[in-house]
C-alpha cells in the first residue's frame, strides 16, 4: 500500500504584497517648483528655475534638475538607502499607507535637487561661471545662489 503526501501552499502573503504594490502603483510623486513667487527676479519660481534649466539668449542654460535626473540615473544607491526602511516597513508590516515611502523619496529628492543647485559651480558643469557682471553685483560666483530663496521653494508632492 502505498502513502501519499499532500502539501498546501498558503498563498495570502503573496496576495498581501500584490496588493500592497497595487497601492504604491497608484499613487504619484512630483518634485520641483510647484507654487510661489520669487521676490528679487519677480517671477514664479517655476518659470525662474526653467529659465536657468534651459537658458536664454543671455543666460547659458544650467540644467540643475536634468543633471540631478542623469545622476539619478547612473547611480540610485543614495536613494535605495533611503528608502529601503520604510519600503520594507511597508511591505513586512500591517501598513496600509505607503505615504511614507513617498515622503521619505520626496525628502530625498528636494535635498539632492538642492544639493545639486547649490555646489553647481564646483560640479565640473560647462557653463558654471555667472557673468563678471553677475559676479559684480552678486559680490560671489555660484549661479544658483544669491538668497537662497529658489533653492528653499524645491517642494515635492505625494499624489
Amino acid at each position: 500500500m502505498g502513502t501519499s503526501l499532500k502539501v498546501s501552499l498558503d498563498k495570502s502573503g503573496i496576495k498581501d504584497l500584490r496588493k500592497k504594490l497595487q497601492k504604491l502603483h497608484k499613487r504619484e510623486l512630483d518634485w520641483g517648483f510647484f507654487e510661489g513667487f520669487h521676490s528679487k527676479a519677480q517671477m514664479p519660481y517655476a518659470e525662474l528655475a526653467a529659465i536657468l534649466e534651459y537658458g536664454t539668449d543671455s543666460i547659458p542654460p544650467r540644467p540643475a534638475f536634468g543633471s540631478l535626473v542623469n545622476s539619478l540615473e547612473a547611480s540610485h544607491i543614495a536613494y535605495e538607502m533611503d528608502v529601503t526602511k520604510p519600503f520594507k516597513d511597508y511591505l513586512e508590516r500591517d501598513m496600509n499607507d505607503p505615504y511614507k515611502i513617498f515622503e521619505v523619496s520626496g525628502e530625498h529628492l528636494v535635498d539632492r535637487h538642492g544639493d545639486t543647485m547649490y555646489n553647481w559651480l564646483s560640479s565640473g558643469t560647462m557653463n558654471n561661471d555667472n557673468a563678471e557682471t553677475t559676479v559684480g553685483l552678486k559680490g560671489f560666483n555660484m549661479p544658483f545662489v544669491e538668497s537662497g530663496e529658489l533653492i528653499e521653494s524645491i517642494s515635492y508632492r505625494v499624489k
